[in-house]
């Protein structure tokens, strides 16, 4: 169950080029959509949901969650995902949130804890929370699956400036972002039909 009262996104504008250019979203696996499948393990009866899409999303609602555009003004078109993140930041800010939750529409094996483990190791201020993974040795960074406090958008916005830093994985790095880890099963990411199909065995 997430926290009470928090704001929770679900990033689905990415142009899911690895699943042929399809609404992410509505591609199913174990008889739902990855959103239904998604929202069901990250988002609860009390928390305020949201779902991040671009400026070239025509609806104003995504299977009943509202939606929050990519502000095209923030930053120079093609920048990516950065301008979601800061789109979702600015309107955490204007709505009084202290911070939003956030996690990608591919990833419907969430940890339970998720939101939980992700508030707890929070310690205030402007510095985010990520999620990593490890299997065995190997760790690897899960730039969206992360915790954004309003009051690092100031700080965010002028690294975002900066085009070489616009890549997710080194905007954590230079934010020095805090770590939640959870072992590699815990947090797959269904990015392509190999994927799909990997994880609908591992059903059977």
């Amino acid at each position: 169950m997430a926290d009470t009262g928090a704001m929770l996104v679900i990033f689905n504008g990415g142009k899911a080029s690895r699943m042929g250019g399809v609404d992410k979203g509505q591609v199913l696996h174990n008889g739902q959509s990855l959103f239904a499948q998604t929202r069901s393990r990250f988002i609860g009866l009390h928390d305020h949901g949201y779902v991040s899409v671009s400026a070239q999303y025509t609806g104003t609602q995504y299977e009943g969650f509202p939606v929050i555009y990519d502000d095209v003004a923030l930053l120079p078109a093609g920048s990516g995902v950065i301008t979601s993140v800061l789109s979702c930041l600015k309107y955490a800010a204007q709505a009084g949130y202290p911070y939003f939750i956030s996690a990608p529409v591919d990833t419907p094996s969430l940890s339970a804890t998720y939101c939980a483990d992700l508030r707890r190791a929070w310690r205030g201020g402007d510095v985010p929370v990520v999620v990593t993974t490890r299997d065995g040795e190997d760790a690897h960074l899960h730039p969206l699956h992360a915790l954004w406090p309003v009051a690092a958008l100031p700080k965010m916005m002028q690294f975002a400036c900066d085009e070489g830093l616009r890549k997710m994985t080194r905007f954590h790095e230079v934010l020095t972002s805090h770590t939640v880890t959870y072992a590699a099963h815990e947090m797959t990411n269904i990015n392509s039909p190999q994927d799909l199909q990997r994880a609908t065995d591992d059903l059977r």
